[in-house]
């Protein structure tokens, strides 16, 4: 939604509190946004993990940038989902959103582009972190991302864990092709009641 929107004369007919220009507004916007940043500086932990997520919507692209750290502040503050498996919670995981961008070239979705689009590098700088801080990095589709694993500098872990697994299971299937054909057909036949 464009800045200008508070000046509509519609949305001030509509809007309970005083007319706001929008010269003020993004005057406001820039002072939370510095105020939030500053907050989040000081209570970034050191270390963490990096995740990064990307998603569309209405035909745009977009990527969060996500700290995951452990914070022993939040040691019983949250109850356990009794619905959920007790050993896969983590209740003192804390996500913090570093950055959200959207995505200019989805033509070029390699991982330099990404790298160079998202600025992982501009985004631990606000926060005044090196790339040291950064333990290791987990997104979707690592298998493409692999310049982010292996230029200068670059993290010693990179991946994504099903992916790894896919291949991995591809890999151990691969011996047995001949066999895995014919239990397709099998059931291919019996799914349609052949025979």
């Amino acid at each position: 939604m464009p800045i200008r929107f508070c000046e509509r004369p519609l949305v001030r007919q509509n809007a309970k509190m005083s007319p706001i220009s929008a010269t003020i507004l993004h005057k406001y916007l820039d002072v939370l946004y510095v105020n939030v940043r500053n907050e989040m500086k000081a209570s970034l932990h050191q270390q963490f993990d990096l995740v990064l997520d990307g998603w569309t919507s209405n035909e745009r692209h977009f990527v969060a940038i996500m700290a995951v750290y452990n914070d022993p502040a939040l040691e019983g503050v949250l109850e356990p989902d009794l619905a959920l498996d007790g050993a896969s919670q983590c209740l003192t995981r804390r996500f913090v959103l570093l950055a959200f961008c959207p995505m200019a070239d989805v033509e070029d979705l390699c991982a330099q582009s990404l790298v160079d689009l998202i600025a992982i590098a501009d985004t631990l700088s606000t926060f005044d972190r090196p790339w040291e801080a950064v333990l290791f990095m987990t997104g979707v589709n690592c298998s493409v991302n692999q310049s982010i694993g292996s230029g200068e500098g670059a993290l010693s872990v990179i991946g994504c864990a099903s992916h790894r697994f896919n291949l991995a299971m591809k890999a151990i299937l691969d011996d047995h092709a001949f066999l895995l054909d014919q239990i397709t057909t099998l059931m291919k036949h019996l799914h349609a009641g052949q025979p």
